[in-house]
């Protein structure tokens, strides 16, 4: 495809794509050789929406499968109970509700499908879910359960890495 002198693209990359690093280090002629052990600096938005919402999946899964009593308590609220207390499993409705949202913004931010907000809400929006999975990382990380610190843990970090860049590209540099 070229390098072309458009505004919409660099390189044949849509803009709008571009993480604000990856752009920064386009300019400088640097684009593709900064890595980093988890992933090139150059993170399109919506490979980072992707990669976000596949991480997210389990996330989703475990509280769905949790909220209909599957035995999966000591992947999740510090392992408190194997199978989560009737009177407990109304509570997961409202953060699956919340996952949900949340997935979506992430897709709509990285341009996986089409915008129903308008682009300030979902960067707004796209910015609280990063600040909120930054929250919920740090306390799965730091849970009492191995199995929730673990398994869950590589998921959460992931997931939160992918939000916050896909929130930083999109805003206008």
């Amino acid at each position: 495809m070229g390098i072309t002198t458009s505004n919409l693209y660099l390189n044949g990359i849509p803009k709008h794509s571009l993480t604000p690093l990856g752009y920064l280090l386009y300019l400088k002629g640097s684009l593709f050789l900064i890595k980093t052990p988890l992933f090139s600096i150059f993170l399109p938005m919506s490979i980072a929406a992707i990669i976000g919402s596949i991480t997210f999946l389990p996330s989703i899964a475990l509280n769905i499968a949790l909220a209909f009593g599957a035995p999966l308590g000591m992947y999740a609220m510090c392992g408190r109970h194997r199978v989560v207390p009737q009177e407990v499993r109304k509570a997961f409705v409202l953060p699956i509700i919340m996952q949900f949202v949340a997935l979506f913004v992430l897709l709509s931010a990285g341009c996986i499908v089409p915008e129903i907000l308008p682009k300030v809400v979902t960067r707004i929006l796209a910015f609280f879910f990063s600040l909120y999975l930054t929250f919920y990382t740090a306390t799965v990380l730091f849970s009492t359960s191995s199995k929730e610190r673990h398994v869950m843990g590589l998921f959460a970090v992931a997931t939160t890495i992918c939000y916050w860049s896909t929130a930083f590209g999109t805003l206008e540099w």
